[in-house]
């Protein structure tokens, strides 16, 4: 009897967790059809919704859900939605930074330098030498999204010695990427 709940148990949170997969899919996929218009957003957002109430812990939800709230201008709803998964993943640095970066935008920078400071000693806490190039990535971005250049020139010459190819791509992108790559010279 035990074995068969067991199995009862199993076989429908998988089914869930399809359920909730699907349900971002087809949120997606109104967002890769028609990111400009409000109505395919709000679909999409629609979807979402239902799929957090099926599965209120599945991440990547989430993440989707602030990609169309980002590509709505909905800066509030991105910051409730970060404030979730803050609580679901509450050693992720990078989303503090994301929530710092929104408030920036809102023009409210008492907030975002506090959320940016916040972000990056909860990084100083866990990144080392041994830390992989993903999170000294998060940490060197957040430390050039902040302004703090000093500390940001100290984390990109420290990561290229370890991460040469990776980091030379990654400053490629940036803004004033000559400065940049002029530092790792």
């Amino acid at each position: 009897m035990r074995f068969l709940l067991f199995v009862l148990v199993i076989f429908s949170s998988c089914n869930k967790r399809d359920k909730v997969i699907k349900l971002n899919i087809k949120a997606m996929s109104f967002h890769n059809k028609d990111y400009y218009n409000i109505k395919s957003l709000d679909s999409g957002i629609y979807y979402l919704n239902q799929a957090i109430e099926l599965d209120k812990n599945y991440y990547n939800t989430y993440e989707n859900m602030i990609k169309l709230l980002r590509d709505k201008n909905d800066y509030k709803g991105m910051i409730s939605t970060l404030k979730i998964m803050q609580s679901l993943n509450p050693q992720n640095s990078f989303l503090v930074i994301r929530e710092a970066q929104v408030f920036e935008l809102l023009g409210d920078t008492i907030t975002s330098k506090k959320l940016y400071s916040d972000g990056i000693e909860k990084f100083k806490e866990v990144i080392n030498d041994d830390s992989g190039f993903d999170l000294r990535q998060e940490y060197f971005m957040s430390l050039f999204l902040s302004g703090n250049d000093k500390l940001a020139v100290e984390e990109i010459k420290s990561m290229y010695k370890k991460y040469p190819y990776k980091t030379k791509t990654l400053v490629s992108f940036l803004e004033n990427s000559n400065f940049w790559i002029s530092i790792l010279k």
